[in-house]
């Protein structure tokens, strides 16, 4: 799958008033790097750099490495025996491509474990690649598989109805990735909200206690 054609089928839901701090460090840095795969970008940011993007600290980014590594989705790679020289990154960008794929009624969301890292990309990202084609051809082949189908007739019959269900999950998901991206805009919204209560009260505070006053022992915002 070329580059162009996963630009083509790259489906976001921006999650405008976001905390990037809720998204797994290990997923941030995944999508950085998928980021810079599909733009032909090499992957040789120094772990000081990374560190700064992510906004994470240095044994958040390590951790992060381990994370990806376990699951073949990131290779460090090293100019010394020693591994005290790093030299670029290899991502796994096809096994990520096929995370991207899946939506949360996939069965191979729902089948994996709770606690996995596929399960928490589908579940913290905004990102999803729509491939009808792909998830056809692979639907029919497992049939061909398991049935002997000799009727073309009956054969095209399937094929219709994976494909409307295919577009009717990705349909379903993409609703789900929009009324999410709603309610942590609102979440937001609310901790600003009380961010700026709490900074004006302690301003007024301030201000009183300049002029001599003392404020009572606890005060109450609105």
């Amino acid at each position: 799958m070329s580059n162009k054609y996963l630009l083509k089928k790259i489906e976001y839901v921006h999650k405008q008033d976001e905390d990037a701090n809720s998204i797994f460090i290990a997923i941030r840095l995944a999508l950085l790097f998928f980021q810079k795969m599909i733009g032909n970008q090499t992957i040789q940011d120094s772990n000081e750099r990374l560190c700064e993007v992510l906004k994470c600290s240095l044994s958040g980014l390590h951790y992060a490495f381990r994370i990806l590594e376990a699951n073949d989705i990131l290779t460090r790679t090293y100019a010394d025996e020693n591994k005290f020289t790093r030299t670029q990154f290899i991502f796994n960008l096809e096994k990520f491509v096929s995370w991207l794929k899946l939506t949360k009624y996939d069965d191979e969301y729902i089948n994996a474990p709770k606690r996995s890292l596929k399960r928490a990309v589908i579940n913290q990202t905004s990102i999803f690649i729509k491939d009808v084609r792909s998830k056809v051809e692979h639907a029919i082949a497992e049939i061909k598989r398991k049935e002997k189908i000799t009727d073309r007739k009956v054969l095209e019959d399937k094929v219709k109805k994976i494909t409307s269900k295919v577009e009717r999950d990705y349909a379903r998901y993409l609703k789900h990735l929009q009324t999410r991206a709603t309610k942590l805009a609102k979440t937001e919204e609310r901790r600003q909200e009380k961010s700026y209560k709490e900074s004006l009260m302690k301003t007024i505070i301030e201000m009183s206690m300049s002029y001599g006053h003392k404020p009572p022992d606890s005060l109450k915002t609105a």
